[in-house]
């Protein structure tokens, strides 16, 4: 009986074991089995950003091939910058709605036919080509004026056409380190909702500094692909009374907050002056930086930045 009873207590905890050995076995084919699929979907993830990078790259050379004759070199690098600042999607959408004039075409147009205003009406500039038509051409000396200017003209005019087409005016100008001042009616607009320094010069506030704008809160919103970069963020001033200061730790990719921009000596007058630059960083990708204008963020009280990394070669 005792036998019996020695017996089937060890196949009971046989069995116990066994059952044991089982489950973990599973279990750990199971996290073997997640782990190679978060593998496979990290490296498919990393595929895409590759791909969608070199179909970007030669969405960009493609356009720089066919109409960099149309564009001023300075011009052809700032659009090529603002090209790349752009996803796919939005290239595509950009290159197919954008149609540049050839400079040698106009050139040849005005040689010929420039007396009746053909080469301006080619340019979109009618009441010109009117004027040319009914005065043929300035009596022949307007036409011959326009033969050593249409070259210039027809690159203006495609920088001008390409700038309506991507609203790329602002970052044209902040590229050129100049922020255009806001109309008189938009300041009102905006200081009677916000109370800013404009109306209250030197206001003084409680806490750090003596103006209205230092403690302004606003939106921050920094993300990047991949996620997990590092963000620093940095005043750069044109007026002595902002200091401009190093780059200081934000936080990592995504990053939301509500937060005071803390500038010291801000106002919405020297606002213009001041920009804000955001770094991301990432071990094993290229760093990138976004410049901001302050009285911009003032307005929309919101820093909104996406940065697409690209890996270090």
């Amino acid at each position: 009986m005792n036998r019996n009873i020695i017996l089937m207590l060890f196949a009971f905890v046989f069995s116990v074991n066994t059952t044991f050995a089982e489950n973990k076995s599973s279990i750990e084919g199971n996290q073997n089995i997640e782990m190679q699929q978060r593998e496979t979907e990290s490296i498919k993830v990393e595929m895409l950003d590759d791909d969608d990078e070199h179909i970007k790259e030669s969405l960009i050379n493609n356009f720089a091939t066919t109409y960099q004759k149309c564009f001023t070199q300075s011009d052809f690098n700032m659009v090529i910058a603002f090209l790349r600042t752009k996803s796919v999607e939005e290239i595509r959408m950009i290159t197919s709605s954008f149609s540049g004039i050839d400079p040698n075409v106009t050139q040849i147009v005005s040689i010929f036919l420039g007396a009746y205003g053909v080469d301006r009406f080619m340019l979109g500039q009618n009441t010109y080509g009117a004027i040319k038509l009914i005065t043929f051409g300035g009596c022949g000396i307007w036409a011959i004026i326009d033969w050593f200017q249409i070259k210039r003209l027809t690159k203006e005019t495609n920088m001008k056409n390409f700038a309506e087409i991507t609203n790329m005016n602002q970052f044209a100008l902040t590229q050129q380190g100049y922020y255009p001042p806001v109309p008189q009616q938009e300041v009102k607009k905006t200081t009677n909702r916000k109370q800013l320094a404009k109306e209250e010069p030197r206001k003084e506030v409680e806490g750090y500094g003596n103006t209205a704008l230092e403690n302004t809160i606003v939106r921050w919103d920094v993300q990047s692909r991949p996620a997990g970069a590092d963000v620093f963020w940095r005043v750069v001033s044109k007026t002595p009374e902002v200091k401009s200061t190093n780059n200081k730790y934000l936080q990592t990719t995504p990053y939301e907050a509500t937060k005071s921009l803390d500038i010291r000596g801000l106002s919405y007058e020297n606002s213009g002056d001041v920009r804000i630059i955001l770094r991301c960083e990432k071990e094993g990708y290229y760093p990138q930086e976004k410049e901001f204008n302050v009285r911009m963020i003032i307005d929309q009280e919101e820093i909104s930045a996406f940065f697409r990394l690209v890996k270090e070669e």
